[in-house]
């Protein structure tokens, strides 16, 4: 027989029909796991055993428990400003996973390095032991918030005699982490 495991749990009570046997005396039948207990995740083999005085023969059948739950991976977005003087952030990625019977770690697809400026989604994977599969998505948001930095230099010129200005070339630079 084959059933799944409960919600939230990594076994499950199994009932099975009671196994009969003829003789004189009549025959005591023993479980080596009684019908209506918990059985854990995998293959457990049941033998029965008949037993009276003219012997113990006995017989066997196979209980079956699946996990199908698959794992929870909790992940939060995540929102940072930019680190000073670069166009993006150094993140640090969390998540957690957690599952009925056990569960790995989870992974990310994200390469490593810094997050660009603006939202980046991370996908993140985990197998719990029986490899049940499961997926979550995170979003990293990073903002620009360094202002762009502009220098300008003083003019001072003379006028020439006799006029009220002068022709001036002015001049400016303008930097920023992101660009300008």
């Amino acid at each position: 027989m084959t059933r799944s495991a409960d919600a939230g749990a990594c076994s499950t009570n199994v009932s099975y029909t009671a196994a009969t046997a003829t003789g004189i005396p009549a025959p005591t039948i023993t479980y080596s796991q009684n019908s209506g207990t918990s059985f854990g995740v995998g293959a457990t083999t049941v033998i029965a055993t008949a037993s009276n005085t003219c012997g113990t023969p006995s017989c066997n059948f196979t209980v079956t428990v699946n996990d199908t739950q698959v794992p929870v991976i909790s992940v939060s977005d995540v929102s940072v400003s930019n680190d000073a003087g670069t166009c993006g952030a150094i993140v640090a990625l969390s998540a957690t996973a957690t599952d009925n019977c056990g569960v790995g770690t989870p992974t990310n697809d994200w390469a490593g390095g810094p997050f660009p400026v603006g939202t980046t989604v991370v996908h993140w994977s985990v197998r719990d032991i029986h490899g049940n599969p499961a997926t979550a998505t995170q979003n990293v948001t990073v903002k620009d918030n360094e202002r762009p930095v502009i220098s300008v230099n003083d003019v001072s010129v003379n006028t020439a005699a006799g006029t009220c200005g002068a022709a001036v070339t002015l001049s400016a630079t303008a930097s920023d982490n992101c660009g300008v």
